[in-house]
């Protein structure tokens, strides 16, 4: 239980005390601070995590398509009020970016749909991101593109496929050649 891993985490040496947080969702992590350190340890078994552990960073990386979307906006290769097909037609690059293109989630069960991962953390989905666009604009839309704001995923999925058609390169190595050169982050 979490209360146990917080016992074990204050007794641990080092005097460690302040309490950091669980992450509920991964069911991986749990956090202490003593002002010089942070320990962190798998929730299920106790386990030490080392610099070696690897985890994916989700929604987080709209932080890294975003970035690499208004550089290529920078370098005139896309524009920002320009229409975002052929992945979504009738949105522009804009619309995607602030969740005002209306295109809905492709899937409105997200809490169903993450429960593989909680089970199994090395899980992976069988969809890529042309077949979940696919799905969620197999949809119904939310509203008119610009007609209202609503925060889905599918909006950062199409502009990763924009991103991969306007470099010509996957997306993952355009993140990396774009934002981080960082020796041993990408794996």
């Amino acid at each position: 239980s979490t209360q146990e891993l917080a016992r074990r985490l204050d007794a641990s040496p080092g005097g460690v005390s302040e309490h950091l947080g669980v992450l509920r969702d991964a069911g991986l992590v749990a956090g202490r601070r003593d002002g010089r350190e942070v320990r962190y340890v798998r929730t299920e078994t106790g386990e030490a995590l080392t610099v070696e552990h690897r985890f994916r960073v989700a929604s987080v990386t709209k932080l890294f398509i975003a970035t690499a979307v208004l550089q290529l906006v920078g370098e005139g290769a896309l524009a920002l009020d320009g229409d975002a097909g052929p992945i979504v037609p009738g949105v522009t690059v804009r619309q995607l970016l602030n969740h005002t293109s209306g295109v809905p989630n492709f899937d409105d069960d997200l809490v169903s749909f993450f429960e593989n991962y909680r089970r199994d953390p090395a899980h992976r989905s069988e969809l890529g991101p042309r077949e979940l666009l696919g799905l969620a604009l197999g949809r119904p839309r939310l509203f008119a593109p610009g007609e209202g704001w609503a925060y889905t995923g599918s909006n950062y999925q199409a502009l990763g496929l924009l991103v991969e058609e306007t470099t010509g390169s996957p997306l993952r190595a355009e993140l990396k050649r774009r934002i981080a050169q960082l020796e041993g982050v990408w794996r």
